[in-house]
Order: structure tokens, then C-alpha cells, then sequence
């Protein structure tokens, strides 16, 4: 290993020193060869005597940078074979990354947050409401995540509005790939059990919509839930108070066994009345009501066990009107 190599060179009345700093093998700092001193006399014409001036010594540092040594090449990466990212190779790590940095996009930009929405979600997700909530935050990001291999994570959910309050809540959010990328679906993820259930909702639907007319009758509302809902009054299939699409199709089935002389529709928000949220909707339509009150007396008369504000919860007034904001 070269510490220091120092050259003297006397050229003429100048005397140059090169001090040589560097590290490696030997092989990796070139030689330095000295040159050998040239020496040409000169007679002058003149016969007064040459004055000789004081030799000045000049220092002169040059470092060198040691290339590598032939034996050991320089070191490259050798290309990513990642491929596209699937809800089966996602990791807890990943998927909480993922959610910092959706939560970072989409209050900056809620249309950039937006394409981070599987199709299932922007389908039932109330646009209006979405670009209006994450605007007002300044900052949004989760911590204390569990993550399911079925592709839901638990987390804690931490903002800043633009006045500078901080808030805090626990959150379920349901991860799938779609397209070669991670996206945000809806409640319940896309299992096949969830994705059976939506399927049976919908031609439960085009049922209840052919020939659907908007009279602004009355009828009986008994169920509006969207996937991830809570209703503390009642208990999903699950043996949870949270709703999946699973849980609102049982939920549809069981109200048809114990009314099954009552005509019962399955509607989404957009098929009736006044628009909002995606919500899916069990009614009862028996026909025969003139008003709220003969509304609310068959509701207490079919779910007896139910009084306040539990019956309420379950049979409610509506009318059916056409969709309107």
C-alpha cells in the first residue's frame, strides 16, 4: 500500500517536489520516474562574472485517486425481476407504505388519490364528497397497521385539517391489484364470496327495476347499507355490527323468509330518491299505503319485538320518488 511517495526534481534554479497521496495495491498507482536532469552551459561574451541566484525550491502536492485493481471490478446491480404487484405478494410493510403514500397523493391532489381507487370502488364512491373532504386536510397518514392476507388493514388514521387540528380514528381499508398495482377496493375486499354476493345484489336489482315506476307512493324502507357500514343496532352475518356485501345480501334474504307474502325491492341509492352516498336498499312494497302513519302502523305490527328507536332503524316511511339532489 502506498502511504506517501515524494519526488525531488532539480530543473535549472527550480527544485519541484511532488508529494503523492493514495490507496491500494501498487498495481493501482501508476510509477513516478523522476526525469534526469538536463545541464546546458551557456559562455557568455561578457567578461564580468556570472551571479549565481539563490536556488528557490517550489512544493508542489498532486494526489492521485487509485483506480480499481484489475482483480477486483467495479460492482453492478444487476437488474429488478420485481413484477407487477399483486394482493398475494403483499406484504405488511408494503401495504402500510402504500397507504402513507396514497393518503400523501391524495390530499395534495384528490384526483391523483382517485386513480388509486379500484373500478368497484369509484362505482359506489360519492365523488363530490371525495374531492370536497381531502382538500380540507393538510396532512393525512396511518400507524399501528394489521394487515390480513385477505387483503383488509386495520389502522389508525391521523390528520391535520388546514387550521392545524389534529384528529385520530381506527379505519378498515380493503386492498386488491388491479391493472399491475395496488388499489383501495371497496368494504370486504374482491373474495369470491363478496364478489358472489354483488353479483346476486345486482340481478337482484334489474329485477326490482324493470318496470319500476316513481310515483311517490309509500313504502317501507327496512334496510340501506353500503359495504363497511356500522350499524350498532344490528348484527351482521359476520357476528359483527359491520356490513359487507355478504352481510347485506344475507340480511335481504333473511327479510324474505319472514315476509314472504310481501313484495320486497333491491335498489341502489341512484334507482330512487334523493341522491347521496351509494347505498343498497331492501323495501317493502306491499302497496296500500296512504301515508307515513299507515307506514309506521305496519311496521310495528310486523316487527313486534321492536319499539323507538330500534324500530326505526329497521321500518321507516319512504316515498317513491324519482332521483333527484
Amino acid at each position: 500500500m502506498i502511504v506517501g511517495l515524494c519526488a525531488v526534481v532539480a530543473v535549472g534554479a527550480v527544485v519541484a517536489t511532488l508529494v503523492l497521496t493514495g490507496q491500494g495495491s501498487t498495481a493501482a498507482v501508476p510509477e513516478v520516474v523522476a526525469p534526469q536532469p538536463s545541464v546546458q552551459m551557456t559562455v557568455s561574451p561578457d567578461p564580468e562574472p556570472t551571479t549565481v541566484e539563490p536556488t528557490q525550491q517550489e512544493t508542489v502536492f498532486v494526489t492521485l485517486t487509485p483506480s480499481p485493481a484489475p482483480d477486483e471490478p467495479a460492482r453492478v446491480d444487476p437488474p429488478s425481476t420485481e413484477g407487477p404487484a399483486t394482493i398475494e405478494t403483499l406484504t405488511t410493510d408494503g401495504a402500510v407504505s402504500f397507504m402513507n403514500d396514497y393518503l400523501r397523493r391524495v390530499v395534495a391532489d384528490p384526483a391523483d388519490g382517485w386513480r388509486l381507487l379500484s373500478t368497484r370502488r369509484q362505482q359506489v364512491e360519492d365523488r363530490e364528497s371525495y374531492y370536497t373532504y381531502w382538500p380540507s386536510l393538510s396532512s393525512a397518514s396511518v400507524s399501528g397497521c394489521v394487515y390480513e392476507p385477505s387483503g383488509s388493514l386495520d389502522c389508525r388514521v391521523n390528520t391535520v385539517d388546514k387550521a392545524g387540528k389534529t384528529g385520530s380514528s381506527e379505519a378498515r381499508f380493503w386492498l386488491t391489484s388491479e391493472n399491475g398495482q395496488i388499489v383501495i377496493d371497496v368494504a370486504g375486499g374482491g373474495g369470491p364470496e363478496q364478489l358472489a354476493a354483488e353479483d346476486e345484489l345486482e340481478r337482484l336489482r334489474l329485477e326490482s327495476t324493470a318496470g319500476l315506476v316513481h310515483d311517490d307512493r309509500w313504502v317501507a324502507e327496512l334496510s340501506a347499507k353500503r359495504p363497511g357500514i356500522s350499524d350498532p343496532m344490528q348484527t351482521a352475518a359476520n357476528g359483527t355490527h359491520v356490513f359487507y356485501l355478504a352481510d347485506i345480501l344475507a340480511e335481504h334474504q333473511h327479510l324474505q323468509a319472514r315476509l314472504p307474502d310481501t313484495p320486497l325491492l333491491m335498489l341502489r341509492r341512484e334507482d330512487w330518491g334523493k341522491q347521496g352516498r351509494d347505498l343498497w336498499h331492501t323495501v317493502a312494497d306491499p302497496g296500500g299505503f296512504t301515508s307515513a302513519a299507515d307506514v309506521d302502523a305496519w311496521c310495528a305490527a310486523t316487527f313486534p319485538e321492536l319499539s323507538g328507536k330500534e324500530l326505526a332503524n329497521q321500518c321507516t316511511p319512504r316515498q317513491m320518488t324519482a332521483p333527484h339532489d
